[in-house]
C-alpha cells in the first residue's frame, strides 16, 4: 500500500488485500483453513471501524477459524510468517498484518507461555512484538526473563531489540509495567548486556528505555548513565546522549555535568524580537534573540526553547522543544533563530489565547515572551469558515 496520509490513515493497513493474503498464507500451511469464509467474515467488517478495532476483529477471526487447540493453531501461524525484516528494523506497511497475530498470542497463550514467548520470538521478526511481550511479564515473570536473559544474545537484532524495547516502563501506545516503574534493576541487568551492541537499531532501543526509567527513577538512571560514561566510543556517547535526553531538557545538573555542560551557564540573553505578535492555528510564529557568553572560558550549550501552550481550561502547560547544541567563547555572540508552528495533530490541539515562550539554556529559562493564538480563517464563521464543532 501507498505512504499513510489523511487520505490513506494507519487502519487501512489492515485492509482487503492484507487480509486476503494473510488468509492465503495460512491455507498454504493448513489446506483445510477456511480462507474463504475467514476473508468473507474480516472484510466487510473493516470499514467504519478504527485501527485497533480492525486488528482485534483479525485477531478473534483467527480465534474462531484456527484449531481451538492453542499449540497448533500457533505452529500454523509461525509457519505461515512471511519473511523475516531487514537488520535494520525497516519495515513496509504490510508487515502490520502480523500485529494481530502477535495479539492472538497474548490473550489466548497465556497457559502455554515457553511455546507463546517461542512464536513472539519468530514473530517480532516481521513486525514488533514488544507490546503483547508485556502480558507474559505479568504471567510468568521468571520464565519470560530468562527467556529475555537468553534472547540478548538470539542471532537476530529483532529478538535483541524485543528484549530492550519490551521490557521499557513506559512505552508508547502500551500498559506502563508498573513492576519495573518500582524496581527498574532487572531492567538495567538486561540493558547492560546489549548497550554495546553492533546493531544501532538495538542500541537507540537501549537509549529509549533508560530515558523512560529516568522518568521514575531519575537516580538509578543517573548512576548507568554515569557507570557507562567511561566508554568513550562515539558510539557510546550517542547512547547517553539520547538516553540522557529528558534529564537534559528538565536541566538535571548531573546529566549536564556527565556531558560537559555547566548546569549555572553564565550567558545574557538580548534583542529578542518575534516576526507576529498574533498568530493563527496553524500558523508559524518566529522568535529571535542574541545569545552572549560572559563567562571566561569557553562553554558547551544546549539550547532548547518551551513553549506553554493554552489548555482548554484556559492554564497553561509547558512543552520543551529542542533547537541545537552550540559552543561559545569568552565573550561571543550567537543569533538564535527559532519558527514554531502551531498545527493541530493527532497529540495536541492549540486553543486561543495568549501562549508563552521561553528560551532554555543548559536547563535555565529566560525570558517569556507572549504570543497570542487565534482562530484559522476557516474556524471563524464570521469569515465565511465552517465552526471546528461543525466541520
Amino acid at each position: 500500500m501507498a505512504g499513510l496520509s489523511k487520505e490513506n490513515p494507519l487502519k487501512a493497513v489492515f485492509n482487503p488485500a492484507s487480509v486476503t493474503r494473510l488468509s492465503e498464507a495460512l491455507a498454504r500451511v493448513r489446506p483445510d483453513f477456511p480462507a474463504r469464509r475467514f476473508a468473507d467474515e474480516v472484510i466487510p467488517g473493516l470499514e467504519g471501524r478504527s485501527f485497533s478495532e480492525r486488528s482485534a476483529s483479525i485477531r478473534e477471526a483467527l480465534r474462531k477459524y484456527l484449531p481451538q487447540d492453542f499449540p497448533e493453531a500457533v505452529g500454523i501461524l509461525v509457519a505461515a510468517l512471511g519473511p523475516e525484516l531487514p537488520d535494520s528494523g525497516v519495515a513496509g506497511l504490510e508487515s502490520f498484518i502480523v500485529m494481530p497475530q502477535c495479539a492472538f498470542i497474548a490473550k489466548y497463550g497465556r497457559s502455554e507461555v515457553e511455546l507463546s514467548l517461542d512464536a513472539l520470538r519468530e514473530m517480532t521478526k516481521r513486525f514488533t512484538a514488544e507490546g503483547d511481550l508485556r502480558a507474559f511479564l505479568e504471567v510468568d515473570y521468571e520464565t519470560t526473563m530468562k527467556h529475555l536473559r537468553a534472547w540478548c544474545e538470539d542471532p537476530s537484532p529483532h529478538v535483541r531489540r524485543l528484549v530492550s524495547e519490551g521490557t521499557r516502563p513506559r512505552l508508547p501506545l502500551a500498559g506502563r509495567i508498573r513492576r519495573f516503574q518500582a524496581d527498574p534493576t532487572p531492567v538495567i541487568s538486561l540493558l547492560e548486556r546489549l548497550r554495546r551492541d553492533p546493531s544501532l537499531y538495538v542500541r537507540r532501543s537501549v537509549a529509549n528505555n533508560i530515558n523512560d526509567i529516568a522518568k521514575d527513577n531519575a537516580d538509578i538512571a543517573l548512576r548507568t548513565l554515569a557507570e557507562w560514561s567511561t566508554d568513550e566510543s562515539e558510539e557510546n556517547r550517542r547512547l547517553l546522549r539520547h538516553a540522557a535526553r529528558t534529564l537534559i531538557r528538565q536541566g538535571n545538573p548531573e546529566a549536564l555535568r556527565i556531558f560537559g555542560y555547566a548546569p549555572e551557564p553564565e550567558i545574557a540573553v538580548a534583542d529578542f524580537a518575534q516576526d507576529l505578535g498574533v498568530v493563527e492555528v496553524g500558523g508559524s510564529g518566529a522568535f529571535r534573540c542574541l545569545l552572549r557568553s560572559v563567562a571566561r572560558e569557553r562553554q558547551e550549550l544546549v539550547v532548547d526553547y518551551v513553549v506553554h501552550f493554552v489548555k482548554a481550561n484556559k492554564s497553561l502547560r509547558p512543552k520543551i522543544f529542542k533547537h541545537r547544541k552550540m559552543a561559545l567563547d569568552p565573550g561571543s555572540v550567537e543569533a538564535i533563530q527559532i519558527r514554531h508552528r502551531f498545527r493541530d495533530t493527532s497529540g495536541r490541539r492549540h486553543y486561543p489565547g495568549d501562549h508563552v515562550v521561553e528560551l532554555q539554556v543548559n536547563g535555565k529559562r529566560y525570558g517569556g515572551w507572549k504570543i497570542g493564538l487565534v482562530p484559522s480563517r476557516q474556524d471563524r464563521p464570521d469569515l465565511g469558515g465552517e465552526s471546528r464543532a461543525e466541520s
